[in-house]
């Protein structure tokens, strides 16, 4: 078992010192599993240190609808390890906005009454990588986005229905 943390200064918003990130637990069977509890919490003026978007809540690329930024979010994830050389995993998390009356950063949906509530929605992943060899990795991977009751509701949002995500890459290691 494991517990990651990490710390940052807080400025206008009361935040936690410490936010917890995931407790692991690993089994000793043939497929090596690995069970993650995730939690993550970032109030709206979270300075976005580690990038645009957060490799933990979805897979990057043309999709990448959090930041960490006004939000909370918990779940869980499943590894597999099969052999040496190939892994799969399935996550599961819901989301919901920290303060209801700031925005969801990187859509530019708000809205400043709270009326439209705060759950931004369940996100479904499973991605699989296969190391081919030393210097090259295969990856494929599907995500599903299952809009809550504020992406629906916010004042001119465009979600009519959930998102489908699917990808596939080659990465070549020199």
């Amino acid at each position: 078992s494991a517990w990651w943390t990490h710390r940052r200064r807080c400025a206008a918003y009361r935040c936690p010192p410490t936010s917890p990130e995931a407790v692991s637990s690993r089994f000793a069977t043939d497929w090596r599993p690995e069970l993650q509890f995730k939690f993550d919490y970032a109030t709206p003026d979270f300075d976005t240190l580690y990038g645009r978007r957060s490799f933990e809540f979805t897979p990057t690329g043309i999709i990448g609808p959090f930041q960490r930024s006004n939000l909370i979010s918990g779940g869980y994830r499943l590894l597999v390890h099969p052999d040496e050389r190939f892994q799969v995993f399935f996550q599961h998390r819901a989301t919901w906005l920290a303060d209801k009356e700031q925005s969801w950063v990187n859509t530019g949906l708000a809205d400043p009454s709270g009326n439209s509530g705060d759950f931004l929605g369940h996100t479904y992943e499973v991605r699989a990588q296969w190391m081919v060899q030393k210097n090259i990795i295969l990856q494929a991977g599907y995500f599903h986005f299952n809009f809550g009751d504020f992406p629906r509701n916010a004042p001119n949002s465009p979600v009519d229905r959930d998102t489908h995500y699917g990808f596939f890459q080659t990465e070549f290691i020199f």
